[in-house]
């Protein structure tokens, strides 16, 4: 009878030991799927951050802003204002700008003066708008110049084909942010894959640890 019972406790013991152990090992399993799904969330976060970041680059556009007698170059996006640069021009002399042309935009890159040589120019720092200098899609436009009163200031085509400084009489047409899709929750797919944990995957991370 004695014998009996103690093969029982130890059967009981053995038991409860499997239990125990299959349930730290898969509680560790399922700690590991949520830490793999974070990093993946992680991972999927900063793609999508560094590419909406470049699609609110590529709807950057540059203004001359014309206040009182001060010009600024102003760096605008859908969102707003991006930047604005002071310059130490009067708005009463002959106001020099350089643009540049890619990807069908046509960015201020210097600004000077009739009293100021171009090299000792404002320079609108063309990696604002990740401009890819190597590129053959980049070209460095001939400076275009007037006298300017107050208000927003933006190169455009006249009616000739050549490039001239109008002024901006409305809102600037950009596009807006990218959209952003839907994620799937964190902890759908974490519970599908703990979900579908069983007993010979236990039995394998426990022998091979994975």
């Amino acid at each position: 009878m004695i014998n009996k019972l103690a093969a029982a406790s130890f059967v009981l013991v053995v038991a409860l030991g499997v239990v125990g152990g299959y349930r730290m090992i898969r509680s560790e399993m399922t700690a590991d799927v949520y830490k793999q799904r974070l990093t993946q969330l992680t991972d999927d976060y900063e793609t999508l951050r560094d590419r909406y970041n470049t699609a609110i680059r590529k709807t950057a556009v540059t203004e001359l802003l014309i206040e009182g007698n001060e010009v600024c170059v102003v760096i605008r996006t859908a969102e707003g204002e991006l930047k604005r640069i002071a310059t130490p021009f009067p708005a009463d002399s002959e106001i020099y700008v350089e643009y540049l042309a890619f990807d069908g935009r046509l960015w201020i890159r210097r600004v000077f003066n009739d009293r100021t040589p171009p090299e000792k120019g404002v320079v609108v720092e063309p990696s604002l708008a990740r401009v890819d200098w190597e590129s053959p899609r980049v070209d460095v436009g001939k400076t275009v110049s007037r006298r300017l009163a107050e208000g927003r200031w933006v190169i455009t085509v006249t009616g000739d084909g050549s490039l001239g400084l109008a002024r901006a009489t409305g809102k600037t047409d950009l596009q807006t942010n990218p959209p952003l899709g839907k994620f799937e929750p964190i902890d759908t797919q974490a519970k599908a894959e703990v979900d579908g944990i069983g007993i010979g995957d236990v039995l394998r991370h426990a022998v091979v640890g994975q």
